[in-house]
């Protein structure tokens, strides 16, 4: 192709490109003075219909005076704002100040409203029906899991096994386990069975990192150090065994560990089940964090009937409890959880 035509072709095409450029920047001058001007008309309109509604409340002597006085208050204001604070910071940095935090903090527990209404429900339902279903219920907690042609001859099974077996309750409270939440209906019919007892709380990640300016009030096991590399959006269950016992109200159980894996809390059965705060308080010592008790949840507590699990038998063995605290690093999974590739 010759020069000339060559040079030609070019220069339309930066023209038309140029062209272009020139549109898109009209268009969005033009539709942000369109917003501008609706977004200010809106504005005008309102402040014309204020000053319609004062002119009918009030006379026009009454309307001049709040003209004139009102910048002169305003400006008052912002001026008795600017003494306050530099009287606070004169007397902070005198050393005469004392400044108090009030946090008001509004507890409601619906894991325990859950297990009221789930309990309802059950003595609603006809006895053989309700024997069947905890018979089954309990099985499931054995180890022997819900089977497809189960849920379809009895769909009422998929609702409660979703509400009382850890294994198929929905996140946060999910947990490869099948164990049974201990409930006031379900705990009498485990009464006299021998019974591992479980601990189930959950937290999100940031909270259980260290605060860098007020640290930990305690060390804390090997396994929360580990949840610091997840991201502080992750949800992180923390799946605790609780002890041994034959399914009375009053056996005490292990609700929090410190970093050598001894007991540092233990709660009796009853208060778990009737009062859950214990749990998220217990828990929230064992993080070092007492003030997080508020932040953490739990779907506490559950029961093992009949079988141990390995973590068991090694508690119940008494050995130096510290061999328990061992983590195999995860390399590529904390990797891509650090790097929010998590999928």
């Amino acid at each position: 192709m010759p020069r000339r035509p060559r040079h030609e072709s070019r220069s339309r095409t930066l023209e038309r490109r140029r062209d272009k450029r020139r549109n898109r920047k009209i268009q969005r001058i033009i539709k942000t003075y369109i917003r501008v001007r609706r977004e200010y008309g809106k504005k005008i309109t309102r402040h014309i219909k204020r000053l319609i509604r004062y002119a009918e409340e009030y006379s026009w002597w009454e309307m001049v005076i709040w003209g004139f006085t009102r910048p002169f208050l305003h400006r008052y204001r912002r001026i008795l704002n600017i003494v306050d604070a530099i009287r606070i910071m004169y007397e902070a940095v005198r050393g005469r100040v004392k400044i108090l935090f009030k946090v008001d903090h509004v507890l409601f527990f619906p894991e325990l409203w859950r297990m009221q209404i789930t309990d309802e429900l059950l003595l609603d339902l006809p006895p053989e029906e309700r024997s069947w279903l905890i018979l089954r219920l309990l099985d499931v907690a054995r180890g022997n899991p819900i089977f497809w042609h189960e849920i379809v001859e009895n769909p009422t099974l998929r609702y409660y096994a979703e509400m009382l077996i850890l294994y198929y309750r929905p996140l946060p409270c999910h947990h490869h386990a099948y164990v049974i939440k201990l409930t006031p209906v379900t705990l009498y019919y485990t009464r006299g069975v021998a019974t591992r007892y479980y601990v189930m709380r959950w937290v999100k990640a940031k909270d259980v990192k260290a605060d860098p300016f007020i640290g930990r009030s305690r060390p804390v096991d090997l396994h929360i150090v580990g949840y610091t590399y997840k991201p502080d959006w992750d949800i992180v269950n923390a799946y605790l065994y609780g002890g041994y016992g034959y399914g009375a109200s009053e056996e005490l159980i292990t609700t929090s560990r410190d970093d050598k894996k001894m007991a540092l809390t233990r709660q009796r059965l009853r208060r778990l089940i009737y009062q859950p705060h214990h749990v998220r308080r217990d828990f929230a010592k064992a993080l070092g964090k007492p003030e997080l008790s508020t932040v953490v949840g739990h779907c506490s507590v559950y029961g093992m009937p009949d079988r141990r699990r390995p973590v068991a038998k090694l508690y119940e063995l008494n050995p130096d409890f510290r061999l328990l605290g061992r983590r195999s690093r995860r390399r590529w999974k904390d990797t891509l959880w650090v790097e929010y590739l998590r999928f």
